[in-house]
């Protein structure tokens, strides 16, 4: 059995995050999954519920599962989240090799990442394919590809319809929407 880490902006946490990860458990003998929330993204704008307010929110949606955890080592870290620096960190932390939960599309993009060739020789990934059949595999990138479910849900999409005042009922765990609600987050973005 096997630790896995997805990261992510979390803003919000929704339903096709936590299927996926729950699928990647399932399927490729993980055992524990760490959601690891990025301070900023090097390929997003910065997000719009605070730090905290992911944390919070992904402590929420996380509650009760025995498989799901949160790192928290990217927020700490105040600055733009690179996966080659906190690969470094979890590397010394656990005393392993860190596996990271990827999507297909950043998968086929890694090689425009920070520090590329020095992170996948000190990381390891599971490539999620969400029903897509093509597999182009890297030589220089140990993966292993492991087909979820697709769930077509974002959270670009729950952002603009919590600002339209459109339901997202089902799109997110109720206990986030309650806070996000509770918070005003999203209202007026």
């Amino acid at each position: 059995m096997g630790i896995a880490f997805f990261g992510g902006s979390f803003d919000p946490i929704h339903i096709g995050h936590i299927l996926v990860a729950r699928d990647v458990c399932e399927l490729c003998n993980i055992d524990k999954v760490f959601f690891m929330p990025a301070f900023i993204s090097p390929f997003k704008p910065k997000p719009i519920a605070s730090p905290k307010q992911r944390l919070e929110m992904l402590k929420l949606a996380l509650e009760g599962e025995s498989w799901a955890f949160i790192e928290d080592i990217e927020i700490k870290k105040e600055e733009i989240s690179y996966t080659y620096k906190s690969a470094l960190i979890l590397k010394e932390k656990y005393q392993k090799p860190p596996t990271f939960i990827i999507g297909y599309d950043a998968y086929l993009t890694l090689d425009k990442w920070y520090r590329y060739e020095d992170l996948v020789k000190i990381a390891n990934f599971i490539v999620v394919k969400r029903g897509k059949t093509d597999t182009l595999k890297k030589d220089d990138v140990d993966a292993i590809f492991c087909n979820t479910r697709t769930v077509d849900v974002s959270s670009t999409e729950i952002r603009a319809r919590i600002k339209e005042g459109k339901s997202v009922k089902y799109m997110l765990p109720d206990k986030v929407l309650e806070y996000i609600l509770k918070e005003g987050i999203y209202a007026k973005s």
